[in-house]
């Protein structure tokens, strides 16, 4: 499973699995917010439907891609329009059609060009981390005082080694003697 979401109580929570793309990775979570967003009027088939539609204008707006590449573009300003949206190529290339700005025919052409250059399995070329959630640093510091990542997995009842997993290895370590006025500092591990 490459993600998931789930209700506890009234609390939203999405789960997604790093084994994919950075760029995949950003799309399976477009997705789930789309399902969290749609929750009320999605049901059955029209659900996953609703949700990657959700996912490709949420990624790739389709006012933007009509003003950020030509008409029919290349493979080559596709894959560069790719590093700008931080999407997947085939994603682009399929959100670039729906937009109008590739042919039934380019699209094809498009797609084979992709895949035959390994896009149906990876993303070469893409980004080479996976973005970090801003919130995290946040929380540690806000609970510097209280114990910092040892006090959240406390509040959380779960180990403090999968904290720092399920955060990304965002962490608070305190500074070496003497450094920053020994204060703690996030650190990205």
């Amino acid at each position: 499973i490459e993600s998931c979401h789930c209700w506890i109580g009234t609390t939203p929570f999405i789960l997604i699995s790093l084994r994919p793309t950075p760029e995949q990775v950003r799309y399976n979570l477009a997705r789930e917010l789309g399902r969290l967003a749609m929750r009320e009027r999605l049901t059955g088939a029209d659900e996953a439907t609703r949700a990657a539609a959700f996912a490709e204008e949420f990624l790739t707006p389709g006012d933007s891609i009509i003003e950020y590449l030509p008409h029919n573009p290349s493979t080559d300003q596709l894959l560069e329009a790719r590093d700008a949206f931080k999407a997947p190529a085939l994603l682009l290339a399929t959100a670039t059609h729906r937009a109008g700005r590739l042919t039934d025919y380019a699209y094809q052409q498009t797609a084979l060009a992709l895949s035959q250059r390994g896009f149906r399995t990876g993303e070469p070329g893409g980004m080479a981390t996976f973005e970090r959630p801003r919130v995290f640093p946040a929380v540690f510091t806000r609970h510097r005082k209280s114990g910092g990542a040892t006090a959240v997995a406390e509040d959380l009842a779960i180990p403090v080694d999968d904290l720092h997993a399920l955060t990304f290895g965002v962490t608070l370590r305190a500074a070496a003697a003497g450094q920053l006025n020994a204060q703690p500092h996030l650190t990205h591990g």
